[in-house]
């Protein structure tokens, strides 16, 4: 065995400390990046708990402006004029369906999503019947058929996404059930605000009737008649994707609150007299 010399001993020394050094620095390090990744980790997870809450809010802003409107008000004919305006058809005595809109804000969008699915009437042959006395077209007395295929083509495309709307029979008889489950003529009935030659209703009290009947605010609209009066045309009731009742964004729409509202009796074709 050779001499150890101070060189070798100092050399032997720095190599020593040169080792400590870099184990330390390599458990600095180590220590470092678990820091780090356990700082990503929590990132990671605050975001995914982020990602979720928006997903829901999302979801919850779509479903909630997932729009229905259910009746619309046939009261629009006037004793005064009935010869020059579209008359209710005999045996309809109370409001009928304009249409069933899925409905993105306040908007009645997105519109004719499918032009490949065309409207077919032997398909809903069953329902017509009914469809004649809950879905009737005042615009064009007679052309039932065209207005249904209008309402199919432009909104029922736009709904079949969901399963228990996802055929043409089902969209018109989901439709039907609900024009009688959400009784709009008996809701009003009920809460004191009838048709009337006479009597004229303020707007806040047709909504708050409404609002205990259904337990939700739908969209009232009136028809501008005179300067100081305005008529009650149709109601929207808003839902969401599973046809629960919700409230709808605007509750007045085009209605004037200063205004008195008038609720005509209903005129039937061909008739002077009021029913």
């Amino acid at each position: 065995m050779g001499i150890v010399t101070y060189r070798d001993n100092l050399m032997i020394s720095i190599s020593r400390g040169i080792s400590v050094v870099i184990i330390i620095i390599c458990i600095s390090s180590m220590k470092y990046f678990i820091e780090l990744y356990f700082i990503l980790f929590l990132i990671l997870i605050s975001l995914s708990h982020t990602c979720d809450k928006m997903k829901n809010i999302f979801l919850y802003s779509s479903i909630f402006r997932f729009v229905v409107c259910v009746c619309v008000c046939v009261f629009l004919v006037f004793k005064a004029d009935v010869k020059n305006k579209t008359c209710v058809p005999s045996g309809i005595s109370k409001w009928t369906i304009h249409g069933l809109w899925p409905t993105i804000g306040t908007e009645h969008a997105p519109v004719y999503c499918n032009k490949s699915w065309p409207f077919d009437e032997k398909g809903i042959e069953d329902l017509i019947p009914k469809l004649m006395l809950q879905w009737p077209s005042y615009e064009t007395p007679g052309d039932y058929v065209g207005f249904w295929k209008h309402e199919w083509d432009k909104h029922g495309t736009c709904a079949t996404n969901l399963s228990f709307l996802n055929s043409e029979h089902k969209y018109f008889q989901v439709s039907l059930s609900m024009n009688i489950m959400y009784d709009i003529f008996g809701a009003l009935k009920k809460g004191g605000i009838e048709p009337t030659g006479d009597k004229t209703y303020q707007v806040g009290d047709i909504d708050a009737v409404l609002f205990e009947f259904f337990q939700v605010h739908p969209t009232v609209y009136c028809l501008p008649v005179k300067h100081s009066v305005q008529m009650l045309s149709y109601v929207e009731l808003c839902f969401n994707k599973s046809l629960t009742p919700i409230n709808c964004l605007n509750t007045t729409a085009n209605c004037d609150h200063e205004k008195p509202v008038q609720y005509p009796q209903i005129i039937h074709a061909g008739l002077e007299s009021v029913v």
